[in-house]
C-alpha cells in the first residue's frame, strides 16, 4: 500500500509542476516576453486640430492603412462618445458642442489600440 500511495503522490506532484511550468510559459508568451521576439508595431498617424478648434485632420497611411481604423472621441469625463470608421477620410469634425479628446484607433487582432497622438478639441 505505501508504494501505491507514494506513486500517486509522485504523479500528482509531477502533474502539478508541469501545469505550473506550462502556465508560466503561456503567460510569458501572452505578454510578448518570448525569446527576444519583437512584436509588430502598428503604423501611426499624426493628428492636428483645424483652425476652427473643432475639426481634426490626420496624416494618410498610404496604401496600407491598419485594420479597423476609427476616430475615437471621448468627453471630459473619459467616456467614449464616438467610435467612427476613419478609412477613406482624413478629416473629421465632431457634431456636438463641448470639449473633447480625439485619437485614431486600429484593431490589432485582439482590441482597439491608439495609432496616433491625442488632440483636444473645443466645438462651439
Amino acid at each position: 500500500m505505501p508504494f501505491v500511495l507514494g506513486t500517486v503522490v509522485g504523479f500528482a506532484t509531477a502533474f502539478l509542476l508541469v501545469g505550473i511550468v506550462s502556465a508560466v510559459i503561456v503567460g510569458l508568451w501572452a505578454f510578448g516576453a518570448t525569446d527576444g521576439e519583437t512584436l509588430t508595431e502598428m503604423p501611426h498617424a499624426t493628428l492636428k486640430v483645424a483652425k476652427d478648434g473643432c475639426g481634426v485632420i490626420r496624416t494618410d497611411f498610404g496604401d496600407d492603412p491598419p485594420d479597423g481604423l476609427q476616430w475615437a472621441v471621448t468627453d471630459q469625463q473619459g467616456f467614449q462618445v464616438l467610435g467612427r470608421n476613419a478609412l477613406g477620410e482624413t478629416r473629421y469634425r465632431y457634431y456636438r458642442a463641448g470639449d473633447y479628446r480625439v485619437v485614431l484607433e486600429a484593431f490589432d487582432g485582439e482590441k482597439y489600440v491608439p495609432v496616433s497622438n491625442r488632440v483636444e478639441i473645443q466645438c462651439p
